[in-house]
C-alpha cells in the first residue's frame, strides 16, 4: 500500500494505492460524504487478487481531505479531483468503479 497526499488546486486529498504497478487500474470513487475507507476490505482485497491496482481516495470533505466551505464547488471540481489523483499515481486510464449514497 502507498499512501500519497494530492494537491487539486486548493485542496489536498488523501489517497492510497494496493496492488502491483502492472496491475489493470481501478479508481474507487465513494460517494458524497463518505470515505474512501468506505469501500468494503474484502471488495478491495478480491480486486488486488484479480491483478488490479486499486486507486481511492477521500473526496474533499471527507476523511482526511481539506475541508472546505459547503457549496463552493461543483461537479466539474470533482472530476478534476478524480484526475488529479490518478496523475499523482501515475496512472493514464484507469477503470472507474462508484458508489452513490
Amino acid at each position: 500500500m502507498v499512501e500519497q497526499w494530492v494537491r487539486a488546486g486548493s485542496v489536498e486529498l488523501w489517497s492510497e494505492v494496493l496492488g502491483e504497478d502492472g496491475g489493470a487500474p481501478v479508481l474507487l470513487v465513494m460517494g458524497a460524504n463518505a470515505p474512501a475507507h468506505g469501500w468494503p476490505d474484502e471488495f478491495v482485497a478480491l480486486l488486488v487478487a484479480g491483478g488490479c491496482r486499486v486507486v481511492r481516495y477521500d473526496h474533499r470533505d471527507t476523511g482526511r481531505s481539506t475541508k472546505t466551505e459547503a457549496g463552493d464547488y461543483g461537479m466539474g471540481d470533482l472530476a478534476r479531483d478524480a484526475v488529479a489523483v490518478l496523475d499523482a499515481h501515475g496512472v493514464e486510464r484507469a477503470h472507474v468503479v462508484g458508489m452513490f449514497s
